[in-house]
């Protein structure tokens, strides 16, 4: 799937704790080799895919967590009909916000995925910004709207 990249986010490239190669990256922007990292693993971040975008509500699979997100924050996908994989999206969406520590709304970023999401429920921002061609242009590869297209005349369906 898509990782956010230049352009969104401000200057977040998508890697996260990790460099692109895989390397951890120290906070003065250093990579550090695997052998270097003794708590590497603490830096890692999981992204679970039923939990919230927003708190660290866990339900039992993705559609029980976008449900919680919709009754808890009114979050909800922009023409979820033509999503092409939910999950690659929702993993999108995580990394966003839990790697990149931005706003899925106005794309401001925080020095942490807790205050990022503390942003959004304070700025009513547990949505998604689905209004403009920039808007469109960062979640396009998550769509499949080809069922919208006319047909050729005489053609099948």
């Amino acid at each position: 799937p898509p990782s956010p990249g230049p352009g969104v986010c401000g200057s977040w490239g998508g890697a996260g704790p990790m460099d692109l190669d895989g390397a951890a990256a120290d906070p003065r922007g250093e990579r550090k080799d695997e052998e270097d990292g003794d708590n590497e693993e603490e830096e890692m971040i999981e992204i679970n895919l039923a939990q919230s975008l927003f708190d660290s509500h866990v339900e039992e699979d993705v559609h029980s967590a976008l449900d919680y997100m919709r009754r808890s924050y009114g979050f909800y996908i922009p023409e979820a009909e033509f999503i092409e994989d939910m999950d690659e999206l929702l993993e999108y969406l995580h990394s966003k916000v839990k790697i990149g520590c931005c706003c899925l709304f106005c794309n401001r970023t925080f020095r942490s995925s807790q205050a990022c999401q503390q942003h959004m429920i304070d700025k009513s921002h547990c949505k998604i910004k689905y209004d403009e061609q920039a808007d469109f242009d960062e979640l396009s590869d998550f769509y499949d709207f080809s069922s919208t297209y006319p047909t050729a005349a005489g053609g099948s369906g």
